[in-house]
């Protein structure tokens, strides 16, 4: 097992996405590693969006993917399950 595989989990994005878990619980994710603890907590269906998020994520922490690539695809779930706190992250997208 001569293969490793580095991972860096302090990757951060250049803007949080603002999450809303119930009425009263916000939440705000920095980067792909804590975006892989919420998909890992889905609250809702996972599908195929959910499913590519965590690929995505995961790929990012590994250097195989940019993490603004894992921001788009993880806030394009949080938009698709209504998880999604702040308006200005529809507005960056052009929603």
């Amino acid at each position: 097992m001569s293969d490793i595989i580095r991972v860096n989990f302090r990757k951060k994005w250049s803007a949080p996405v603002r999450l809303r878990r119930g009425i009263w619980v916000r939440e705000e994710v920095h980067g792909p590693a804590d975006a892989l603890l919420v998909l890992t907590d889905w609250p809702r269906e996972k599908g195929t969006l959910h499913k590519a998020a965590v690929r995505v994520c995961r790929e990012s922490l590994t250097g195989k993917v940019p993490p603004a690539d894992a921001r788009g695809l993880f806030v394009a779930c949080c938009m698709d399950s209504g998880l999604l706190a702040s308006m200005t992250e529809y507005e960056r997208l052009g929603i």
